[in-house]
């Protein structure tokens, strides 16, 4: 688990559920998160974890609870083109862009 705060400029920060056998299993949320909003995002065990920044010399906090070590089918959803270009389409419509791809 981790809780992550924007401590200078400004990032977008997402998370992705990868726990098997789970009703948002794929489901993806993301916001932005800024020195100035002062917003945190709270990263539940068994979720994937990424951060786009959006401004130069951008700082992020993290309180790390645990340290995950993911099993075989995390890996096996992280392999899956779908669901990192789900989170990068979010990064991209929510900073104006027309596609975007990520891989983990």
């Amino acid at each position: 688990m981790k809780l992550v705060r924007c401590i200078r400029g400004a990032l977008w920060d997402a998370i992705l559920d990868l726990r098997s056998g789970s009703a948002t299993f794929g489901h993806s949320f993301g916001a932005a998160l800024s020195a100035e909003n002062r917003r945190m995002m709270y990263v539940p065990r068994g979720f994937a974890h990424g951060i786009l920044t959006r401004e130069e010399d951008t700082e992020a906090f993290y309180l790390v609870f645990s340290v995950l070590r993911p099993g075989p089918r995390a890996r096996r959803a992280l392999e899956r083109p779908a669901l990192c270009d789900q989170l990068a389409g979010r990064a991209a419509r929510h900073l104006g862009q027309g596609r975007a791809t990520a891989r983990f």
